[in-house]
């Protein structure tokens, strides 16, 4: 975060600037070196709350549409056996819902493929979000997890060759 070391080599600087410069390094971090920390903790702290924020939005829209029973729910509740919800599943950084697919608390990631994979318009290029972390779960995890539990009310899809900025 700091610069540490300077190699003067064919600079034409005078001796009293090679001296302003490595005293001006010998010094402990200025003030605004801890202003710029403070900042850089702001924004993590902000983009953890928009994502908190953001997980709370498509919670609430998720019951909305699945009606009464749902709104009581909690996030990482797992549906009664037996029961069936619809939920939209999105596709690319505007969240785009490309359809709904059916799932039971049984349905894993795999059946889900499957089932979004019918529509034809992705092929195979893309992977499923974790509601839980926002990283992307491997194709060699997908038979053993569910959809509610690891994509969550809505199932997020980001392109392979997705970079998080």
């Amino acid at each position: 975060m700091c610069l540490e070391r300077l190699i003067y080599h064919n600079n034409p600087l005078s001796r009293a600037c090679i001296a302003a410069v490595e005293y001006a390094m010998s010094r402990e971090r200025t003030q605004a070196a801890k202003l710029l920390d403070d900042m850089e903790d702001a924004r993590l702290e902000r983009k953890q709350d928009m994502k908190e924020r953001e997980l709370a939005r498509k919670i609430k829209a998720a019951a909305d549409e699945g009606g009464e029973e749902l709104r009581d729910k909690k996030t990482a509740e797992v549906l009664e056996p037996g029961v069936k919800i619809w939920i939209p599943v999105s596709f690319g950084r505007n969240n785009n819902v490309l359809g709904k697919i059916e799932v039971d608390s049984a349905t894993t990631l795999m059946d889900a493929r499957i089932n979004i994979n019918k529509w034809g318009d992705l092929g195979d290029e893309w992977v499923f979000l974790s509601v839980n972390d926002g990283q992307e779960i491997g194709e060699g995890e997908e038979g053993k997890r569910q959809i509610i539990w690891d994509c969550g009310r809505q199932v997020l899809l980001r392109p392979k060759n997705w970079i998080e900025l």
